[in-house]
């Protein structure tokens, strides 16, 4: 990231800043943001309490600029990535957020699974793709940017911050802080626009184009889900329709489903059809994850009920 972030072409007298939060890393990566000292504006900041979310929050309150372009480390960014965001801040004074391309790369070897149905869900809402054909508003009903790669106005940003209890972090496997943070956004009434030109290539690695992996990212997705179906019922970002659907159901009939659908999953697996399997799969994994939030729940209602006798 850091190596494509040397090479974008940055307008004559843009006051800018590379911005790199620690979270508890191995202790590299203050060689790494050194090495990389004259060729960028970069300025490492440390956030000692593990979580994503904690993380990002840090990042918010140490930036300088009047906004924040987020992306990932494991993305690579266009060239005219900064320029075309500096563009739309100029035309759009009254928006708050923005949203760029996202293009998925998958690093080689890739399952042929994976490139016949990367299109299609559920391997679409694993490796996200965000292509707008033009400039125009960013809607609430819609589409909306994802965590590699979109900016907000610094001011915005600070002051509705993200949710603690989302994102991956130590003990907990809940996704989605960015997505929970621009619904919010947009639904305070927030103006939005895409920037089409506002690129980045996100990379694919093979680990993350594993059965095993995607199993894993739909029951994390399922997790979060019930947890914000519990925590904000009816008023939470697009992930949690899914499961949510299933808050009345008992958890016998749940299981039930969990079990069907893992063995007609299975089944389809066996039988070569992989991009068929996966819809089978990754609804087990939702299923799942909402079963394992409400154990995770009554453990905790439990052990509170326990504390106070």
């Amino acid at each position: 990231m850091l190596e494509s972030a040397a090479a974008l072409q940055v307008p004559a007298g843009t006051d800018w800043e590379v911005l790199i939060v620690d979270n508890g890393s191995n202790g590299e990566t203050a060689a790494v943001v050194e090495r990389f000292a004259h060729l960028l504006p970069i300025r490492l900041v440390a956030e000692p309490t593990a979580g994503i979310s904690h993380a990002r929050n840090r990042g918010s309150a140490e930036a300088r600029g009047r906004y924040i372009c987020w992306t990932d480390d494991d993305v690579l960014i266009d060239r005219l990535w900064l320029a075309a965001y500096l563009r739309a801040f100029q035309r759009h004074p009254e928006a708050a957020l923005f949203g760029g391309t996202i293009r998925p790369e998958l690093v080689a070897p890739t399952p042929d699974w994976c490139r016949r149905g990367r299109h299609r869900w559920p391997l679409s809402a694993v490796f996200v793709e965000r292509a707008p054909q033009a400039e125009r508003p960013i809607l609430l009903s819609s589409e909306t940017p994802w965590g590699a790669n979109f900016a907000v106005r610094t001011e915005v940003q600070r002051r509705l911050g993200y949710d603690v209890s989302l994102g991956m972090a130590p003990g907990r496997n809940r996704t989605g802080e960015e997505c929970d943070f621009i619904y919010r956004l947009l639904k305070s009434g927030a103006a939005g626009w895409w920037v089409p030109d506002a690129e980045v290539s996100h990379v694919i690695e093979p680990e993350r184009q594993s059965r095993a992996f995607l199993l894993r990212y739909f029951h994390e997705a399922g997790e979060t889900a019930a947890y914000l179906n519990d925590r904000f019922p009816g008023d939470n970002k697009d992930e949690a329709d899914g499961p949510a659907g299933f808050a009345g159901m008992a958890d016998a009939e749940l299981q039930l489903r969990i079990a069907a659908h893992r063995l007609c999953g299975e089944a389809l697996w066996a039988a070569g059809l992989r991009v068929s399997s996966l819809r089978f799969l990754a609804a087990s994994g939702l299923y799942s994850g909402d079963l394992r939030h409400r154990r995770q729940s009554l453990r905790h209602a439990g052990s509170a009920e326990e504390e106070a006798r």
